[in-house]
């Protein structure tokens, strides 16, 4: 298949979309949130003791 013939299969899907829509269905997951934020906390928490610790490798600034 070529990539035009994909292409034109994507754009007949988006039209069917339209025309006839599309049921979401959402469902809370609260641990799943309350793990999602903890991941959050704890990347952010490397990302800022990364950055500390190369600045304390490299030293105080002199001015």
């Amino acid at each position: 298949m070529s990539r035009i013939d994909a292409l034109n299969q994507r754009y007949v899907a988006s039209a069917n979309l339209v025309r006839h829509g599309m049921e979401i269905v959402a469902v809370g997951d609260p641990p799943g949130a309350r793990f999602n934020v903890a991941l959050r906390r704890l990347l952010m928490l490397a990302k800022d003791e990364q950055e500390t610790s190369s600045m304390t490798s490299l030293g105080r600034p002199r001015l």
